[in-house]
């Protein structure tokens, strides 16, 4: 389940803004939090190296 977060996260489209709202929405729906920890680090290192 990590290793599929992180792979959602490397290909999501989210902005930094975008993806706090949508971690703080997988952890009120019951989303264990290993993996939207995954998607959280991955998406905002793939948004991050995009900028630079």
């Amino acid at each position: 389940m990590v290793i599929l977060a992180a792979l959602f996260g490397a290909l999501s489209p989210f902005c930094l803004c975008g993806i706090i709202p949508l971690v703080v929405g997988l952890l009120a729906a019951g989303v264990p939090l290993a993996p939207v920890m995954a998607f959280w680090i991955v998406s905002s290192l793939m948004v991050t190296d995009v900028y630079q």
